[in-house]
């Protein structure tokens, strides 16, 4: 507009100056041109069928207050009632999308002239119509939106939203409405069928309803006690919040899911309340098969997926699809009887507590060329009143045995962090990332130029121990509560006896996000190459590198991680003590305090060889360590090799004798 204003101002200008020789050109003189104003924007066409995927250009002229017209396509802006059907770019192209009827607005920014077209986008034809979901159990008043779901030429999917008709073979069991939405009405079945009028094309839906249905929420992302964990990948991004969710939905907190732009086709996200991704186990039999999810998706005819496994063995697993009825809230029922095409059928037999949901999963198409943002609130299992067994360890919703091996905070325990390779490590509560674990973590740095081996050993007894980990045949699994840089990183967990580093197991882990995220170890999977788990072995030793790179590239830049909580999974305590007691605040093994320079009436002697020189003292030592009398020793440039100091409590030298045998014989 800035441009035709020029324009049009120039041109009254050299009109101007053209009549200059012939008259003066004073303020009164009623020759004096006045700019025109833009009164109208004219649209070309005014209506336009498009057909999906095809496009129509626009051209805009501008109507002015002296009636002059002029070319404004390019200087105005666009937008469209539905996207879904219709979008504009901002050179007015018009691109039709699905089967409806949108306006499409022209706007001049500087004067606020609108004017508007309509485009009608002619529904595809279907090539086969399906119901979504295929069956639902409703109890009595209760209601189930459907959608007839049509395949079409080059196998792209959508809601048939005209031309389909509902109907109801029981309506005194159940109603169905024009749109698609079932109401149950009493105790029986009915099979809902729609009909895509002008091809003929059907497809059906089992209905039952019960008077009650046992039903059980799975996740609410809102119980107290529980840590729920949400897992993304594929370039999706997840958080739990209850700020921005749009209105309709759940009340409280829920997963709020962004498939960002240039995300895989398959991004999605595992939600979970235990240990190994897992939830409690899904009690699928028969007559239950079906989960409800009530989501927010921001438009019709996306492909939700909903995916059930194995947390223990991936190759376990159940997939199933339904495609979004409305763009807003809706409840969304997936019937795992019906799995998704070329995946494993439900096997009631097996276990399945792991969940993971795909929003708008959209293989082998593509990945979503703009952000896509869909909040998930509860997951409800439909035919029984309970899991049938608790979610894995006790990560935030345990039942199984488990234990702390190390949380780097309980009072009276003195944690030792031994890093090694070029790692530096320090317990610390200052700069702890949020969102994980809280209090006091083993920080660990990788500096640049460290061993491709560099790590830490953690340990709260003599000799580098933790107390002996309790292997069986059915508890072989460690969790580490980690804060990692980036995704993708090889965590290697090792174990070994803390007398006889002969005897150990390694295994390794990728870390599967940038941030906090709890990773399961399986000793029974041992790293190649490396020792296997025998149970009847004592492995009471741990040590943990994060990133090792043994056999890729090196570390060139420093990493940062922090190490939280560490439990056992399968037993609620370790099956012996950390060694000795010299600072293991862990133990529960006999101990006592040989020297401490200290106790009243003890007469302490200090008796030097070789050139040391030896006091004891309070003044001038260190901080961090023992408070009161300790000895200084001196040791000078000039001394022997061999300088040293006797410490005794009696004659000759001595102290008390000591109490070695087979299973005592450390000092600290």
């Amino acid at each position: 507009l800035a441009m035709t204003f020029i324009r049009k101002f120039g041109r009254f200008l050299v009109l101007a100056l053209c009549a200059l020789p012939l008259a003066a050109c004073e303020p009164s003189d009623p020759a004096a041109k006045v700019i025109p104003t833009l009164t109208a924007l004219a649209v070309t066409p005014v209506t336009a069928t498009v057909n999906a995927g095809q496009v129509q250009a626009l051209t805009v002229a501008g109507v002015y207050s002296d009636g002059t017209r002029e070319t404004l396509t390019s200087l105005v802006g666009y937008t469209s009632s539905n996207t879904s059907v219709a979008t504009v770019s901002s050179g007015g192209v018009v691109t039709g999308v699905g089967g409806g009827t949108a306006t499409i607005t022209v706007r001049d920014a500087a004067s606020g002239v609108t004017s508007t077209m309509t485009v009608t986008v002619p529904a595809p034809t279907p090539l086969s119509m399906a119901m979504s979901p295929p069956a639902a159990t409703m109890a009595v008043g209760t209601t189930q939106q459907l959608a007839a779901v049509g395949t079409f030429a080059g196998g792209g999917t959508g809601v048939i939203a005209s031309d389909v008709t509902y109907v109801s073979s029981n309506t005194a069991v159940a109603t169905v409405s024009n749109t698609g939405l079932v109401t149950a009405v009493s105790v029986g079945s009915s099979t809902i069928t729609a009909t895509h009028g002008p091809t003929g094309l059907t497809a059906t839906a089992a209905i039952t309803v019960a008077s009650s249905v046992d039903a059980y929420t799975i996740l609410d992302f809102n119980t107290s006690g529980l840590t729920y964990t949400l897992t993304p990948f594929g370039g999706e991004a997840a958080e739990l919040t209850a700020a921005g969710v749009p209105p309709g939905g759940p009340a409280g907190q829920v997963a709020k899911l962004t498939r960002a732009a240039g995300a895989e086709c398959f991004a999605g996200t595992t939600l979970s309340v235990g240990a190994q991704f897992s939830i409690g186990r899904l009690p699928f039999s028969s007559t239950a098969r079906q989960v409800t999810v009530r989501i927010y998706a921001p438009a019709t005819g996306m492909s939700i997926k909903l995916k059930v496994e194995n947390a223990n063995d991936a190759a376990i697993s159940v997939e199933t699809d339904v495609v979004t009825a409305v763009a807003g809230w809706q409840t969304l029922t997936f019937d795992f009887s019906a799995q998704s095409a070329g995946t494993a059928a439900l096997n009631t037999a097996n276990t399945y507590n792991k969940i993971t949901i795909f929003p708008n999963f959209s293989c082998p198409a593509g990945g979503p060329t703009a952000d896509e943002v869909f909040f998930v609130g509860p997951l409800t299992f439909i035919g029984a009143s309970a899991p049938s067994a608790p979610p894995l360890g006790s990560g935030g919703g345990g039942g199984a045995s488990s234990y702390t091996v190390l949380d780097f905070k309980t009072p009276g325990v003195t944690y030792t962090l031994t890093p090694f390779g070029g790692d530096a490590a320090e317990l610390t509560s200052t700069g702890v990332p949020s969102g994980g674990a809280t209090g006091q973590v083993a920080k660990i740095t990788r500096t640049a130029g460290s061993q491709c081996f560099a790590g830490t050993t953690m340990s709260v007894g003599d000799s580098a121990s933790i107390g002996r980990l309790p292997f069986s045949n059915t508890a072989r699994q460690v969790t580490v509560q980690l804060w990692a840089p980036a995704a993708g990183q090889s965590v290697k967990l090792k174990v070994e006896n803390a007398n006889d580093p002969n005897v150990s197991v390694e295994t390794d882990q990728l870390t599967t996000a940038a941030g906090w995220q709890t990773l399961t170890f399986d000793f029974s999977a041992q790293s190649p190459g490396t020792a296997a788990l025998n149970t009847a072995s004592t492995y009471n030793k741990m040590t943990i590198f994060p990133v090792f790179t043994c056999g890729g590239a090196d570390v060139t830049t420093e990493q940062i991680y922090y190490v939280g909580d560490i439990t056992f999974l399968g037993a609620s305590a370790p099956s012996a003590p950390p060694l000795g007691g010299g600072g293991s605040g862990g133990g529960g093994a006999g101990s006592y305090t040989v020297l401490d320079f200290n106790t009243s009436g003890v007469n302490y002697t200090l008796t030097t060889f070789g050139g040391e020189a030896a006091e004891l003292t309070d003044v001038g030592v260190p901080t961090g360590g023992p408070t009161n009398l300790v000895a200084k020793l001196t040791r000078p440039v000039t001394s022997e090799c061999f300088a040293g100091t006797t410490m005794s409590v009696g004659g000759n030298f001595s102290i008390g004798t000591l109490p070695f045998s087979s299973t005592a014989k450390t000092m600290t």
